[in-house]
């Protein structure tokens, strides 16, 4: 008994100070896919190429991978009918290129590999046929290959975060796409096949270097969202009028000088942002009024300004997310006459002027008296001369409304209201002198 006691002490002992050796699991490279009965042997492989190529030993979850006879536990990994149609790996530590045979995944509905570190896509992903969505959303991409045209079912893919310089002109193919994702790359423009994307409902072109827009972008009927912002856009083309449906379109921190009257005809329009483009200039357009459903309405760090008009106000009051550029729309109208004798009369016509309000006549940029307008807006007053020196004259009036006018005519029109003007008016710089003829 002693003996068998010493026995056991002595091998308990050699077990406890024995070198610890690493337990050993077979490399992706020495993974039987010929064990494997729940999916196809190519599809198998597909997915072991993948755990290879994309550095899957460093992967933040690879639980399974190219341990287990049953690919369909794998982390991230999803069957149905003895087929992978989902493999979704987002944020999990894979990097460098993704292998050429893993385009034999033909069942494969769902690609997401989003936030990591992939270099490189194989021309054979174009062999994913059936693939409904791809996410490569922040990864390393320069370039993406031309075969991802072939990709005809796709719904939605997101490239955006990348390094991409350039959009293939064969996503043409992609007609079922329904959501493009092309943000925070490097592009400088935009191929003209992206107007065949005609099912497009929302295209995502922001943080990106585009210095012009494609016309054909005005085919894309059924978009719902175009975002722009944060380029280098110094035009919008005229045949964005053609996208009715647009609900949102953003255009803050561009080089814009200008937009197209026929922004004005997308009356669905909820989210429209023009800040921080100090080159757009002149009034809001009356006619975005018909912008009824709008919510958000930035125009701030731009040289856009106010119309005063009630029904303007009104309106730009009813937008919940506003954010002005603090001017305030002044047209000053003219009009000249010459005094050629003291006490001469002159009758002085303004329309469609603001209604009802008190107008500040200026003569030679001196300020000489009131005007009261009707509620139309117009008035009629008699200027009287007797105070002036023989010289040409200038009358302005400065209004918050676009579209009066001023005239003056000789003489004076009876009823008229008269306004004595005073001496101080003559501009003796800017006299008109007869030219003597040698």
């Amino acid at each position: 008994m002693h003996r068998t006691l010493s026995l056991i002490i002595v091998l308990f002992l050699a077990t406890l100070f024995a070198p610890k050796l690493p337990v050993q699991s077979a490399s992706p490279t020495e993974f039987d896919c010929g064990v494997v009965s729940e999916i196809s042997h190519d599809e198998c492989k597909a997915l072991v190429s993948l755990y290879s190529g994309a550095n899957g030993a460093s992967w933040t979850n690879h639980t399974g991978w190219a341990t287990t006879a049953t690919p369909c536990s794998w982390f991230g990994v999803l069957c149905a009918s003895g087929h992978v149609v989902e493999l979704r790996l987002p944020n999990n530590g894979l990097s460098g290129d993704v292998p050429t045979n893993f385009g034999n995944l033909p069942f494969l509905l769902v690609l997401d590999l989003s936030d990591n570190a992939i270099t490189s896509l194989p021309a054979k992903i174009g062999d994913l046929t059936q693939l409904l969505v791809l996410g490569l959303r922040s990864n390393r991409l320069t370039t993406i290959t031309s075969k991802i045209g072939k990709l005809a079912q796709l719904v939605e893919l997101d490239l955006s975060g990348n390094g991409l310089t350039a959009f293939p002109g064969e996503s043409s193919n992609l007609v079922n796409l329904l959501k493009l994702h092309l943000n925070h790359n490097a592009l400088v423009k935009l191929p003209a096949e992206i107007g065949n994307l005609i099912k497009l409902q929302e295209l995502n072109l922001h943080q990106n270097g585009l210095t012009e827009l494609p016309a054909e972008v005005g085919t894309l009927t059924k978009l719902l969202a175009l975002r722009l912002h944060n380029n280098r856009l110094t035009t919008i083309p005229a045949e964005i009028s053609h996208l009715h449906k647009l609900q949102e379109l953003t255009l803050q921190n561009n080089q814009l000088t200008a937009l197209p009257l026929e922004v004005g005809k997308l009356n669905e329009m909820r989210i429209f942002t023009l800040s921080n483009n100090p080159g757009l200039t002149g009034a809001l357009p009356d006619g975005w009024r018909d912008f009824t459903r709008m919510t958000t309405f930035w125009f701030d760090q731009t040289h856009l300004c106010e119309p005063q008009t009630p029904p303007f106000q009104s309106w730009l009051q009813g937008i919940a997310n506003v954010k002005r550029s603090g001017l305030t729309c002044l047209y000053t109208y003219s009009a000249a006459f010459t005094v050629t004798t003291p006490g001469q009369l002159f009758t002085l016509i303004g329309t469609n002027f603001s209604g009802a309000q008190p107008l500040q006549l200026r003569i030679n940029g001196v300020n000489v008296g009131i005007i009261q307008s009707d509620e139309e807006g117009n008035f009629v007053v008699v200027l009287d001369s007797s105070a002036l020196l023989p010289g040409f004259y200038l009358a302005m009036i400065t209004d918050y409304r676009e579209g009066a006018q001023l005239i003056i005519q000789p003489g004076a029109q009876p009823g008229a209201p008269t306004l004595t003007l005073p001496s101080n008016v003559l501009w003796t710089d800017t006299l008109f002198l007869p030219v003597i003829k040698m």
